[in-house]
């Protein structure tokens, strides 16, 4: 799994729920895991993300359960350009509360 991927799924879900497309429904189904925690916590975050940018109820399998201390994860998405504690730095509080940790400017795609 890898960065390029996630992000290209969240930019599919950016589409089709911008464009109001019924395709959107289809992200309530449980996705199979990745085969990792870590990108499974990604992939639910930025699909959590996007759905609530445009006011409409994410997907149950995102949810993080209020009632843990601790997120699932702890998971930092390397950076060519910063270390750890930048990126933690610079994380957007939405994508911690999922125990991910990527800098902002990291997760936009042209």
């Amino acid at each position: 799994m890898g960065a390029r991927l996630v992000l290209q799924a969240r930019d599919h879900v950016r589409e089709v729920l911008h464009e109001d497309d019924a395709a959107a429904d289809a992200w309530h189904a449980v996705p199979r895991s990745t085969g990792s925690r870590e990108w499974d916590a990604l992939l639910a975050a930025l699909v959590e993300h996007e759905f609530v940018a445009t006011d409409r109820e994410p997907p149950r399998w995102t949810e993080v359960d209020p009632g843990d201390e601790r997120p699932q994860v702890d998971f930092v998405l390397p950076s060519l350009l910063l270390g750890v504690d930048e990126i933690r730095a610079t994380t957007p509080t939405w994508l911690a509360a999922h125990g991910v940790f990527a800098a902002e400017r990291d997760l936009t795609t042209a």
